[in-house]
């Protein structure tokens, strides 16, 4: 006689197929949505340090010696990139939710770009190799970047003007070398043993 129905090891079977490929699903769609918020990062500075330096350039606003509100005077503008958002006037947060320091210091005539990381998670270490790719596009005969460095429990230095004291230069870096020096820096935050993780970049304005 033919049994109607599927037996009890049937339907474990189904289940568990179901749930590797939810598992699948879900791992593609978490990095999918990771890929889009680090292209949207990307983005967003680099159309942020653009929006900047054509301001600069056409003097139509000041942002030295005394104008140390960098992110005020952009959001004022409408200038911020979409999705940027503004939290006080000197930082703005980025898609990937890491807090970006602009400000000029008085009487000098740098621009410091600095991006704050408060969470300890693996996204961190993306976010700092993402900034890393970013400023190395400024590092090709860029006459405005002046210096980009980590600070953590010490400030590794990637680059300065031509690249002198420096080893390696960020421009004959590669992504593999981005991820060593995120990933220690990281790590030494993570473990308490640096209060703070950020990346720097200094532009002369």
């Amino acid at each position: 006689m033919r049994e109607c129905g599927r037996s009890m090891v049937e339907m474990l079977g189904v289940l568990a197929i179901i749930g590797v490929l939810s598992v699948g699903a879900i791992a593609g769609y978490s990095k999918a949505m990771m890929k889009y918020k680090l292209n949207k990062q990307a983005e967003q500075i680099s159309q942020l340090l653009a929006s900047i330096f054509t301001t600069i350039s056409q003097n139509s606003y000041s942002v030295r010696p005394d104008g140390t509100r960098v992110a005020e005077l952009f959001n004022k503008l409408k200038l911020l990139p979409d999705g940027m958002i503004y939290m006080n006037p000197t930082v703005v947060k980025d898609s990937m939710n890491d807090r970006i320091e602009l400000y000029v210091r008085a009487g000098e005539n740098n621009l410091f770009f600095i991006v704050n990381y408060y969470n300890k998670h693996s996204s961190t270490i993306d976010s700092c190799i993402n900034i890393f790719e970013i400023l190395k596009e400024y590092s090709y005969g860029n006459s405005t970047l002046d210096q980009v460095y980590l600070s953590s429990t010490a400030n590794d230095y990637y680059f300065r003007k031509l690249c002198k004291n420096v080893n390696p230069c960020l421009s004959n870096m590669n992504t593999t070398d981005f991820y060593i020096a995120c990933e220690k820096s990281y790590q030494a935050f993570a473990d308490g043993k640096s209060g703070h993780f950020q990346q720097w970049a200094v532009f002369k304005i």
